[in-house]
């Protein structure tokens, strides 16, 4: 389409109000928000095939530090993978049973080997969410068993996503778990976990914009 236009949306709600508003014709993003959405926007449709392919993980500040917490982070995932249960945190997080929607409690955690505080965007659906008083979603899901397997509390401060890597660089956070994918741009600054979704940059589009016109200007 050399005569398409492109336009930058601020937040994954403002792009799919785009798309659903028919202001845009589709919608660029990651395959696992995508498919959440879906839940929602029944008329969404994700096209076949992958842009790119990514992989997101939890990221940790490079000193002695973030090497053990995301040495011990890898060899936890790599356990969940083997074992089905990442599988299963999946299909309960992307699907639309909201009852099974539920966490440890990460805050009464036993704390013998500290507490962790972990930065987190909430508008990260469904990776990272809020739920009544406290935090919910994928990411908090597996960052919660990790710490209960690890002895540490958990505490987990909302901040927007650009603010993510300053902290986690600067200490004022242990780590992060916020649907980040893996970069060269990123590696450079932070050290990754495995990764705990293995996903792709995917075309979201409306069933019925494939036979609607073309969308207005906005």
């Amino acid at each position: 389409f050399p005569d398409g236009d492109i336009y930058y949306f601020d937040t994954v709600t403002d792009l799919f109000a785009a798309l659903i508003g028919k202001t845009v014709d589709a919608a660029c993003l990651d395959d696992a928000l995508i498919r959440f959405a879906g839940n929602t926007i029944p008329d969404l449709k994700m096209l076949d095939g992958y842009l790119m392919a990514i992989d997101n993980a939890p990221l940790f500040p490079k000193n002695e530090k973030g090497e053990k917490l995301a040495g011990q982070y890898s060899e936890f995932v790599r356990e969940l993978r083997d074992q089905g249960t990442l599988a299963e945190i999946d299909a309960v997080w992307f699907g639309g049973d909201e009852s099974k929607w539920t966490v440890l409690d990460y805050e009464n955690l036993p704390d013998e080997n500290g507490t962790l505080h972990m930065a987190a965007d909430p508008s990260m659906l469904p990776f990272v969410m809020t739920q009544d008083d406290h935090f919910a979603g994928y990411d908090v899901d597996i960052a919660a068993r990790f710490c209960g397997a690890y002895g540490y509390r958990l505490e987990i401060e909302p901040m927007s996503f650009p603010d993510i890597i300053p902290a986690v660089i600067s200490g004022n956070c242990d780590f992060s778990a916020s649907n980040f994918t893996i970069t060269p741009e990123r590696a450079e600054n932070v050290l990754f976990s495995e990764p705990v979704y293995r996903g792709g940059l995917a075309l979201a589009v409306l069933d019925s914009t494939l036979s609607d016109q073309p969308a207005s200007e906005p």
